[in-house]
């Protein structure tokens, strides 16, 4: 069997509006159809919203790739792309749990991916150490503890309860949540 190459040439002129698709977009596995408009190239799935076109083969969201080439693809954070004709079996999209409005996690084997801004990956050790660390703190110097455990490795702060990661917060309900559907 030949290796997925990480940014394939991919002969548009033999693929087909409403043709399949899987692909990694910055990092997570998504599977939807293509969809052209002109010379651009859109992947119409139901995790990234970006440059919306107008058949969206009844899923969320497009992403463009404009041309299509190698370094589109790669200027859009696209990489992995197939092309199928019908709905790829062996390929199984990553499960999207939303801790908050507009911060998605994907639970992955071991450990947490937040793909906004480059991708923040958290062990699941660590998201286990600060659920049970905010269920506790109760003190400022309980919540500092917090901090100096995650660290700025992460870019994550502990304040009144919650977890920040970036400018998203996310209360310690859905951090329990997310605990529960951890994959060790």
């Amino acid at each position: 069997m030949r290796k997925k190459e990480q940014y394939p040439v991919i002969n548009w002129n033999k693929v087909n509006p409403g043709d399949w698709f899987s692909a990694e977009i910055k990092g997570v596995k998504v599977v939807g159809k293509v969809e052209s408009a002109g010379v651009s190239k859109y992947l119409c799935q139901n995790v990234f919203n970006g440059s919306s076109c107008e058949n969206k083969w009844g899923f969320d969201y497009s992403w463009t790739i404009h041309t299509g080439s190698i370094i589109c693809l790669r200027n859009n954070g696209v990489s992995y792309l197939a092309i199928y004709k019908m709905k790829p079996k062996t390929v199984e999209p990553d499960k999207i749990f939303h801790v908050s409005d507009g911060l998605p996690c994907i639970i992955r084997k071991g450990y947490v991916f937040f793909p906004q801004d480059g991708g923040i990956r958290i062990e699941n050790k660590l998201v286990r150490t600060v659920s049970e660390q905010i269920e506790t703190a109760v003190t400022y110097k309980t919540l500092k503890k917090i901090k100096a455990i995650i660290g700025c490795n992460y870019k994550i702060d502990c304040i009144n309860s919650t977890l920040c990661i970036g400018c998203k917060e996310i209360d310690h309900k859905k951090i329990k949540e997310l605990v529960s559907l951890l994959k060790d």
